[in-house]
C-alpha cells in the first residue's frame, strides 16, 4: 500500500488559497505568526495569546483553551529546531525560485515547451502543474 501525503505550507506568508477559504486555518496561521513575532520576549506566548483573543484570533477557542494552549506550546517549543524548520522552508523556498527561474529561462533561450524544459531539469512530475501556474 502506497500513501502520497500533500503537504501545504500555511504560513501567512505563502497566502495559499486555502486560507482564503478556510478561516480556521488562517486564524491558526495568523496565531503561529503572533508566537514568532513574540518569539525571544519575556511572556512570548502569554502576549501571543492575548493579543489574538483581543483581535479576534481563534478568539472563542484560545479565551476557553488559553492555559492548555500555553502550556502545550512551553512544552513542545524548542527554539533549535524551529530555526531548522525556517532554514529548511528557506532552502526550499530558493530551490523553487532557482527552478523555476532555470524552466524559463530554458523555454526562452532554446524555444522548447515548457513540459521538455521540466523533463530535461528532471523536475518531479507531482510539482510540475504547480510551475506551470508560475511560468
Amino acid at each position: 500500500m502506497d500513501l502520497s501525503v500533500r503537504v501545504i505550507n500555511i504560513n501567512t506568508e505563502k497566502k495559499h488559497p486555502i486560507l482564503k477559504k478556510c478561516d480556521i486555518l488562517r486564524e491558526y496561521s495568523e496565531f503561529v505568526e503572533r508566537v514568532r513575532t513574540y518569539r525571544g520576549s519575556k511572556n512570548a506566548i502569554e502576549n501571543a495569546v492575548k493579543e489574538c483573543i483581543q483581535k479576534g484570533i481563534l478568539k472563542d477557542y484560545l479565551t476557553r483553551k488559553s492555559s492548555e494552549v500555553i502550556n502545550m506550546l512551553l512544552d513542545e517549543y524548542d527554539y533549535e529546531t524551529d530555526i531548522e524548520v525556517q532554514r529548511e522552508e528557506a532552502k526550499e523556498e530558493g530551490r523553487e525560485e532557482g527552478l523555476l527561474h532555470a524552466v524559463r529561462s530554458l523555454i526562452a533561450s532554446l524555444k522548447l515547451p515548457p513540459e521538455q524544459v521540466m523533463e530535461m531539469l528532471k523536475i518531479p512530475l507531482d510539482e510540475r502543474k504547480k510551475y506551470m501556474k508560475m511560468i
